[in-house]
């Protein structure tokens, strides 16, 4: 919720509107006192860069848990096996 009469904004519209249609930048009240505008537009494009990083990651051995335990398992499971097989 917005609160007081005026807020300051900047709203950025990305060039290609595939997944984004524009991104909503609220400026504090006390940022204003010595900053020009196109300090404010770097920083917001900053801030949406390093948003866009951060979601896009994909873990690099987001599956290695699964197949290391699946492994475990198959080992452990061939060693009950051939303990029971070969010592009768």
């Amino acid at each position: 919720m917005v609160k007081g009469t005026a807020r300051r904004v900047i709203i950025v519209k990305p060039p290609n509107k595939k997944l984004f249609e524009e991104a909503v930048f609220f400026l504090r009240q006390d940022s204003e006192i010595g900053v020009s505008g196109d300090e404010i537009i770097a920083e917001a494009q900053a801030v949406a860069n390093s948003f866009m990083r951060e979601s896009v990651k994909t873990p690099r051995f987001r599956h290695l848990r699964t197949v290391l335990l699946l492994a475990l398992g198959a080992a452990a499971a061939s060693a009950v096996w051939a303990i029971t097989v070969f010592a009768f």
